[in-house]
């Protein structure tokens, strides 16, 4: 029978426990000036990743033109994506980089229900009210794609009082993924607010035909 030796089971435990911090060290040093391929690979092989190298990946993904290496990070960000970090992400909105734009969005479209539901929906309720313009039209565009019927509410509160006419045309086109009713009175009052505008005209007549044409709009289904 072999006898464990408890010595040499131990004496390997230091040398496991320096492995892996000096990987975590090697990952940091790469997170902070290494090339894309580098920081990749060494990513591929870590799953959940301590705070502060999250942190560090953050940073450099808000500066990382890399279209590779913003899809890996914003993966290992999402999973256990927090406030703090969901704000940076969303403050990118109107950045200049729209690369890096556009793979927040398809990320953050994706996270899970509980995220959505603790995590983001808040957030995009607060920039819908509070945001800039272009704030507001960027977290319609991603309010569009999460296509959660929990956001219906923010978007009519958007709609009653918006003077903007394209943030306004934004949040018509995200009324069909949300569930919404083609009796929806909000609509009556974009239509009186921007009644001399032919494109708002012609935007509201397509919206509310969309609308009856959903099978899972209108107050029937909503009960069901």
């Amino acid at each position: 029978m072999l006898i464990r030796n408890p010595q040499a089971e131990a004496s390997t435990q230091p040398a496991q426990a320096e492995s892996t911090e000096e990987l975590v060290k090697q990952l940091e040093t790469q997170l902070r000036e290494g090339s894309a391929d580098t920081c990749i690979e060494l990513l591929s092989t870590w799953p959940q990743l301590p705070q502060e190298l999250r942190r560090l990946m953050l940073k450099r993904l808000l500066t990382e033109s890399d279209v590779r290496i913003q899809q890996v990070f914003m993966n290992h960000l999402l999973p256990g994506l927090q406030e703090e970090e969901l704000r940076l992400l969303l403050d990118q909105f109107t950045g200049e980089d729209a690369s890096l734009r556009n793979q927040i969005i398809d990320g953050l479209s994706q996270v899970s229900e509980e995220q959505q539901k603790n995590l983001l929906l808040p957030e995009l309720q607060k920039r819908l009210s509070e945001g800039s313009r272009d704030t507001r039209i960027l977290t319609l565009n991603l309010i569009t794609w999460l296509e959660n019927p929990a956001l219906l509410p923010a978007v009519e509160a958007l709609l009653a009082e918006e003077e903007d006419i394209n943030v306004c045309m934004t949040a018509l086109e995200a009324l069909p993924v949300l569930d919404a009713s083609p009796e929806l009175a909000v609509l009556d009052a974009v239509a009186e607010r921007f009644h001399d505008e032919p494109y708002a005209r012609f935007a509201l007549q397509n919206i509310r035909r969309q609308l009856g044409s959903n099978p899972t709009s209108g107050p029937q289904n909503k009960e069901a």
